[in-house]
């Protein structure tokens, strides 16, 4: 239960004694004061008179801390039958005078449970002594006067090293008035308040209230004590304000400039949590505070809408702290109007900089819409009150070219040698996920709509970073799109940085999926959704998107550091990005060769894969060399190029890229003739690729006639078996060659079954030897069902020399004739010298006919067992020759 006390106090002139009474229907004249009084918990009412002379007194009653009134009580003065005030249980200060010779006081109680224990006093003239400390003053309640002019003073009392800030909530004065330190307070013109004071100790407040009022006259003020060493009132066009303690302390500091306006600057705020500091546009109650509580910070920029500002500052008495604030004059700049055009024109500050600020309710978004410059200048937009680091936008001797987007609710502008006349307009944004302005390395955006009649325009406009090697992706994540609806991602945001659209989107597109796009960091991206009316729009997203700044070589052309290893294309075995160029260098630091395994390859058309150099430009896509590895010679760097450029906002679908391996080899080279390698010691690993050369009848017959090699393969003395390898094919994952028959001074032939093979050397000794070998093209007239060429005697031989036994499909039938050679021709007949006698005729034909039956199961039991000895299971190999 609230505890219910009433405390009154009367401010007597002199006391000539105290009465331990209770007041009810008691009358107080002269000098009395009454303390303590008690009402019992019988009495629910109360009433006890005053009595003045009213010709030469005025009564004066001031009531204060009433706050342990409870619900339902309340004191009712009056006088000559007119109530003055109510005071009830919400009331924590009320003074009241009276010139009437009886003033009533009534007490009603709501409940009789406690004793009311109070002090009373009063004055019989209007004088009073103020405390600061209390926290507040104003006029006396009282009744239109119609005798005599009430004056009433206020003597104000500060502490030693302590002044009084005067600030007034309410005034309204018509034929009263109000003088401090002989001065009379007035509200300015189309004003309601006075500005705050600050006054020191012994003020006198000077209260006149004049009869024959229509009205009464009032005024209610805040009072508060300030330090006087940090507190004062300036005319200057600049003042420094610094302040480094531990100690506690309140200032207070107003600032009246010349005409135009002001530009406050916190360049140090290192204080507790528990400080306060607030700004505000102007020096009276009435004026709107720029920032207050803990949105201060460092190196924060806050602009006035005229001459004059005010700052208040509350220092804890806890830790150390500095604060370093700065006010300056500009003759140009202030406070910006939503949707208002502010027209500037530089005679005003001869091309000074000038600062404009713009700042909505929380929540609100402000937006530049309009900037016109009809001369040389740059004007600056910055994306909050911090002007220190990038601006979200420059603009140097031009118009506006996009409108400007802010994150928050406030802007600044900050014109640098403007020389002539501008007009720019703020203005609220949209909704607060549509029109975005971003300068920020990650970020997300989305377009919502409320329903079928949302018809609007969108932008995200990712500013340009002017970070080296840096990129940005986008991807779009959520598409909803009606008839009549489109998105355009464009790079670049206006047309004087090279605006070039990527993709669009409409509601035919297909759209199904969406591969991230790649536009350069220093020329930004930009993002429209444009909205048309649809019945069958839904409620909620309908464009959702996600981007990302950071370094290019993350997203792509990673240099290769390691002597082997692999290089991918982005986000493999994902698609690879639209708008990509991407690049990887192979550096040739030892003067090597570098070799290439071509592991993945799905680059969309339109798209490309290069590699070029000193003297090299190789295409990937056009020479089909998925599975095929590649050799480059001693040369410069060499650069692997990937591109998916996209032309017209024509969305092509890229592919999955590419994922290719690389080794720098000793020595090495491509060969489509015969050729002579001599290996010494100092080389370790040495690749050949030999293929036979390309001819004009090749790529005219390019699907009937198809090659294979005949090799043979010499070596010298010093040959070490096992340091030479030969693949069969055009990569290194196929199947070897035998070659165990290999010797010094010896040659080894062998038919390969594509137009490629492979050799390999591999260091294993400090001699040198030399290697010599000899190709020759063959045309293939069979082929495995693989691709591979069909040697004639792999047909119905019982052998899977194809791979995927094609070769021993369909045996009943006779195999169709070969134009491929053998690799050991039939010896030519003899010539016949004369008649074979009969007996040698009978033992011919016994013979004949007993090598007739067996031969069919002795040839090819001969044949199995010399390719057993001279192939691998996949690998076919001639007999040795001489």
């Amino acid at each position: 239960m609230v505890p219910v006390h009433l405390i009154l106090f009367l401010l007597a002139i002199s006391v000539e004694g105290i009465l331990a009474i209770s007041p009810c229907n008691q009358t107080f004249t002269g000098n009395v004061t009454v303390s303590p009084g008690e009402i019992p918990t019988n009495v629910m009412n109360c009433t006890f008179n005053f009595s003045i002379n009213p010709n030469s007194d005025t009564l004066m009653l001031v009531f204060s801390s009433l706050g342990c009134l409870s619900s339902g009580d309340n004191i009712t003065i009056s006088a000559d039958s007119k109530i003055i005030t109510t005071i009830t249980s919400e009331n924590d200060r009320v003074t009241v005078v009276s010139t009437s010779n009886f003033t009533v006081v009534t007490l009603l109680r709501g409940s009789g449970n406690k004793t009311l224990t109070f002090k009373l006093d009063y004055k019989k003239e209007c004088t009073q002594e103020v405390d600061p400390s209390l926290g507040f003053l104003s006029s006396p309640k009282h009744l239109p006067l119609t005798k005599k002019i009430i004056k009433c003073t206020y003597n104000v009392i500060s502490p030693e090293g302590q002044i009084t800030l005067l600030g007034f909530t309410s005034f309204n004065f018509k034929s009263g008035s109000l003088n401090v330190n002989g001065i009379n307070v007035t509200a300015g013109q189309n004003r309601t308040l006075p500005d705050d004071l600050l006054i020191p100790s012994n003020t006198a407040i000077i209260l006149s209230l004049p009869s024959n009022e229509n009205k009464t006259e009032e005024f209610i003020s805040i009072l508060s004590l300030v330090n006087d060493d940090c507190s004062n009132k300036t005319f200057s066009v600049y003042d420094n304000f610094i302040y480094t303690s531990s100690a506690g302390a309140v200032c207070h500091r107003m600032i009246d400039g010349p005409n135009g306006t002001l530009v406050v600057t916190v360049k140090s705020w290192q204080t507790d949590s528990l400080d306060i500091l607030q700004f505000r546009d102007g020096l009276s109650q009435e004026d709107k505070p720029l920032i207050s509580g803990s949105s201060v910070k460092d190196n924060i920029v806050l602009v006035s809408s005229g001459s004059k500002m005010s700052m208040h500052l509350e220092f804890k008495p806890t830790i150390k702290r500095r604060v370093e604030i700065s006010f300056t004059s500009q003759a140009s700049g202030g406070l910006v109007k939503v949707g208002s055009d502010i027209t500037y024109i530089s005679a005003m500050s001869g091309g000074k900089d000038g600062v404009f600020q713009c700042t909505l309710d929380a929540g609100k978004k402000v937006s530049l819409t309009n900037f016109n410059m009809s001369n040389n200048g740059t004007v600056e937009v910055y994306d909050g009150n911090i002007i220190i680091g990038n601006p979200v936008f420059t603009i140097k001797n031009t118009s506006l070219p996009i409108p400007v987007f802010m994150q928050t609710n406030q802007m600044t502008i900050v014109t640098k040698s403007v020389l002539s006349s501008y007009t720019f307009r703020a203005t609220t944004g949209m909704a607060q996920d549509c029109d975005q302005f971003s300068q920020l390395a990650l970020g997300s955006y989305a377009v919502k709509s409320l329903g079928p009649n949302d018809t609007f325009t969108c932008n995200l406009i990712i500013l340009p970073m002017s970070k080296a090697d840096y990129g940005g992706t986008i991807q779009l994540t959520s598409l909803d799109l009606c008839p009549g609806d489109k998105v355009t991602i464009s790079e670049g945001i206006t047309s004087l940085n090279a605006q070039k659209e990527l993709v669009s989107f409409t509601y035919n597109s297909n759209y199904q999926f969406i591969p991230q796009l790649i536009f350069g960091a220093d020329k930004g991206a930009r993002i429209v959704t444009a909205l048309s009316k649809c019945d069958k729009r839904q409620a909620g997203v309908v464009v959702a998107a996600s981007y990302d700044m950071k370094t290019l070589s993350s997203v792509c052309g990673k240099q290769p550091q390691s002597p082997s290893g692999t290089v991918r294309s982005p986000y493999y075995p994902l698609r690879y990005p639209v708008n990509l160029e991407c690049q990887w260098t192979f550096e040739n630091k030892n003067n090597s060769f570098l070799y290439l395994t071509v592991d993945k390859l799905n680059i969309t058309v339109g798209n490309s894969l290069k590699l070029t150099g000193d003297k090299t430009e190789f295409d990937f896509t056009a020479d089909k060399t998925l599975g095929k590895d590649l050799i480059f010679s001693k040369s410069k760097d060499l650069i692997l190029s990937l591109t998916s450029v996209s032309k017209d906002g024509t969305l092509v679908i890229p592919g999955e890229g590419f994922v290719i391996n690389y080794e720098y080899l000793d020595c090495g080279g491509s060969r489509n003739a015969n050729f002579s390698e001599t290996f010494s010691g100092d080389k370790k690993d040495c690749r050949w690729i030999v293929s036979l050369p390309k001819t004009t009848q090749d790529s005219v017959n390019a699907i009937s006639s198809v090659y294979i090699i005949k090799a043979k393969l010499k070596v010298s003395e010093n040959y070490v078996p096992g340091s030479l390898t030969v693949y069969d094919g055009t990569n290194m994952t196929v199947n070897t060659l035998n070659l165990a028959n290999l010797s010094s001074g010896k040659e080894l032939t062998f038919l390969s079954r594509v137009d490629t093979i492979i050799i390999q050397y591999k260091n294993v000794t400090t001699k040198n030897f030399t290697l010599a070998v000899t190709i020759t093209g063959y045309l293939c007239a069979n082929f495995c069902q693989n691709g591979i060429c069909m040697h004639d005697e792999w047909r119905c031989n019982n052998i899977n020399d194809c791979g995927d036994n094609s070769d021993e499909l369909h045996c009943s039938a006779p195999p169709p004739p070969s134009s491929t050679p053998s690799p050991q021709p039939k010896p030519a007949p003899k010539e016949d010298k004369g008649q074979v006698p009969g007996f040698w005729l009978a033992i011919m034909l016994i013979i004949g006919l007993i090598i007739g039956i067996l031969l069919p199961f002795i040839i090819p039991a001969i044949f199995r067992r010399m390719r057993k000895r001279n192939y691998n299971r996949m690998t076919d190999m001639g007999n040795p020759e001489a």
